[in-house]
């Protein structure tokens, strides 16, 4: 990898990091700067469009890597309710890692951003839909009937991102596991794999 294209990955990797713990408005430019070593001259080169697209970019780059995460789980687990199970819990042991500073890549600049930047906005709505795609696409593997299977991924993310604010807000990770354990028996009940594996 070239010098430019390794201060561009460390600008993206630092000001996704600094995004999920402090959200857009307490991340300064100065900051990512420092704390990825890159050469104060190389913002504006690889990100013209300011701490807007140097946002965007780093919401794309979290996004994928969550994206392949579940894409693993996803293959790991032959059962849908398995493998929300273990990317719920998956969550919460890298928030208890990291002290209850780091939630979801995506949460924290969508809460904050989204609201003042179509651009932000866009890409935040892009990483929910393919997280949430990557689920549906199992649960209707698993045999559930596509618009249920739709319903059924939008609640799984929508208990999860839940989950990780209220886990942040008490500092514990019970939430998560109370929301992993209930999606796991809504999935079980709705997958015909689930149920037949179940029964044996």
């Amino acid at each position: 990898m070239s010098s430019e294209a390794d201060s561009r990955t460390r600008m993206l990797r630092t000001a996704a990091r600094l995004l999920q713990r402090q959200g857009y408005h307490a991340t300064g430019l100065r900051q990512i700067l420092a704390e990825s070593g890159a050469p104060r001259g190389s913002l504006y080169f690889h990100f013209p469009g300011g701490k807007e697209q140097l946002a965007v970019e780093a919401v794309q780059a979290a996004s994928a890597r969550v994206a392949r995460l579940i894409g693993q789980l996803l293959s790991a687990y032959a059962d849908p309710a398995d493998a929300v199970d273990a990317f719920v819990r998956g969550f919460a042991e890298v928030l208890r890692a990291s002290e209850y500073a780091e939630g979801c890549p995506v949460a924290t600049i969508s809460l904050e951003a989204a609201a003042r930047s179509k651009a932000i906005a866009a890409a935040c709505d892009q990483a929910y839909v393919q997280w949430e795609g990557q689920i549906r696409d199992h649960l209707i593997a698993a045999g559930v009937r596509a618009d249920r299977a739709a319903e059924l991924a939008t609640l799984a993310l929508a208990a999860a991102e839940g989950g990780l604010i209220l886990s942040r807000a008490r500092r514990d990770v019970e939430p998560l596991s109370v929301i992993a354990g209930q999606l796991r028996a809504i999935l079980r009940d709705a997958a015909p794999k689930s149920r037949a594996r179940r029964r044996r």
